[in-house]
């Protein structure tokens, strides 16, 4: 059976599973390493505005919770864009950047036709992951804060250390 012929429950499973797989990976590594994620000294972030579409909101007229994950991607992904690395060109080098850990702080509703802003930036960088931080706001009030955790991992699904190239790109 196919991948794309799975129900989303068991798809979400195999990912839940994948996920979880590359954190013990990950966390084997680090401590037979002796490794440990370190605080990035830079506080450089990049902003994103969107604008709320209808079918993101739920019938209370507000952002529908599990939204605001997919917000966190746009950050993150221009975050990247900001960089001058593209995730097209990381998954050209059989690199994956696959969510481990996923936390989002509501404050506020965002609604529909709002205009939010997403600022995001690299909290820690560990020698084979990345944690994001996020911030949405709507005119400079906070409606939500969050954080994301990402292991670098091969086609394997197996973590690797992040290459030198990108440990350079994302330090300026």
């Amino acid at each position: 059976m196919s991948y794309t012929r799975l129900t989303i429950p068991v798809k979400l499973f195999i990912i839940n599973e994948l996920n979880a797989l590359c954190a013990l990976q990950m966390q084997a590594k680090n401590e037979i390493c002796g490794l440990e994620m370190k605080a990035t000294k830079k506080k450089a972030h990049s902003a994103v505005n969107i604008r709320v579409p209808y079918a993101d909101t739920d019938q209370m007229g507000m952002v529908y919770y599990a939204n605001y994950f997919i917000y966190f991607e746009r950050g993150r992904t221009e975050w990247l864009r900001s960089k001058g690395m593209e995730y097209r060109s990381l998954e050209e080098k059989g690199l994956y950047l696959p969510v481990v850990e996923a936390y989002c702080r509501f404050r506020s509703p965002a609604k529909y036709d709002d205009l939010i802003t997403v600022a995001t930036k690299v909290a820690e960088v560990g020698p084979c992951s990345l944690e994001f931080l996020y911030e949405i706001t709507r005119k400079g009030r906070l409606l939500a804060e969050g954080k994301t955790k990402h292991p670098f991992v091969d086609r394997g699904m197996k973590p690797v250390r992040i290459p030198g190239e990108i440990l350079r790109i994302m330090e300026k």
